[in-house]
């Protein structure tokens, strides 16, 4: 079996689609554990440790799948707005009945004056009707950006340069203390996540390395993987623990340019990754794990109607129920019981309505 990003495009690989299985449960986890009570520590714990990989992982596997597109950088654009945006218009529209008449659904948390707010948001590319399509509005500037910077770093120096000089470049731009300086701090985040995309290009170029050396898909026994893992297990502990500076729910949080320590970070974020990919490879394959890993983008909308709807309620409960562990255990729990609730809806867009959820094939 050969990686690279050429074959990956052509067959599912079992093991990528478990490691965006697992993805796939961290956002749900990520998101509910947010919503919980902020004085339970072990919530406040899990959650950091989430969000100091989970999204990177995601731009990293998406560059593992990339291959270099024949079409003009026009029609490109056009292909990534029917897969991309047309699935956060898409999933957007079906919050408005919630978001305008809440009491109607017993919501409580949302206020409807602010949607016509948000939807002028939209246009800017910030999706708060339904805010984890972020990642869908940003991983599109990432691949245009990579459909014309790809093809140019033709050797594995240039690639490693390309990874660090837009790490950086993504530091200098998102991070609040040069723009302060430069009095830019309102221009963060301009449009499109255009800032925060050298940050996930940097991952996106991490991951796209990986499927072109082939250095995951390596025949090595489970002793020497096993010892892998627990060298980059010490790894992502330390820096991870390093990038902990302060006691707060996210210390990373990519949509909103947050990444934590300039060094750490990027450590912590790749070695949590690889750790994920390396027990994918070691979970045997099934048809629900394949099913999730090949469904990621509607289930980043679905996930959405939970984030802003229903997690305050979920998590209000869960917390009258246990504590300590038990409490991280019955939210883990109850995560994969709302991604599951999910999947039928998948089925039914996939059936029904796959132009929605960026299947124009």
């Amino acid at each position: 079996m050969n990686v690279t990003s050429n074959n990956i495009a052509k067959n599912r690989i079992d093991w990528l689609d478990t490691a965006k299985c697992s993805g796939m449960l961290l956002v749900f986890l990520g998101h509910l554990l947010e919503s919980g009570d902020p004085s339970f520590s072990e919530l406040v714990t899990t959650n950091r440790y989430i969000y100091s990989f989970h999204m990177p992982m995601f731009f990293l596997l998406a560059g593992m799948f990339f291959k270099p597109s024949p079409a003009r950088f026009g029609k490109l654009v056009i292909s990534k707005f029917k897969s991309r945006l047309v699935p956060v218009l898409f999933f957007t529209l079906i919050t408005l009945p919630f978001w305008q008449y809440p009491s109607t659904w017993l919501i409580t948390n949302v206020d409807p004056n602010t949607v016509n707010n948000h939807l002028w948001r939209l246009i800017r590319g910030f999706p708060n009707l339904n805010w984890p399509c972020w990642f869908l509005v940003c991983l599109m500037v990432v691949e245009l950006i990579a459909s014309e910077l790809v093809p140019m770093l033709n050797t594995r120096r240039k690639l490693l340069f390309a990874i660090l000089a837009l790490y950086i470049v993504g530091r200098l731009v998102t991070d609040k203390a040069p723009l302060a300086a430069i009095g830019a701090l309102e221009a963060r985040q301009t449009i499109w996540f255009l800032q925060e995309s050298f940050v996930a290009l940097s991952f996106y170029l991490v991951g796209y390395t990986l499927a072109q050396s082939n250095m995951l898909d390596r025949e090595i026994t489970h002793f020497k993987r096993l010892a892998l893992l627990l060298f980059l297990l010490c790894i992502y502990a330390l820096t991870s623990q390093l990038d902990f500076s302060s006691y707060t729910i996210a210390k990373v949080n990519m949509s909103s340019s947050e990444h934590g320590n300039w060094l750490y970070f990027p450590i912590a974020a790749i070695s949590g990754s690889l750790i994920f990919l390396l027990f994918s490879q070691l979970v045997p394959s099934c048809r629900l794990i394949a099913y999730i890993g090949n469904n990621t983008l509607p289930l980043i909308g679905l996930n959405g109607l939970f984030l802003h709807f229903f997690n305050k309620q979920i998590a209000i409960w869960c917390d009258g129920l246990a504590v300590g562990l038990p409490l991280v255990i019955l939210y883990i729990v109850v995560s994969l019981a709302c991604l599951l609730v999910c999947l039928p809806i998948v089925w039914l867009l996939n059936r029904f309505a796959p132009l929605m959820i960026g299947k124009w094939r």
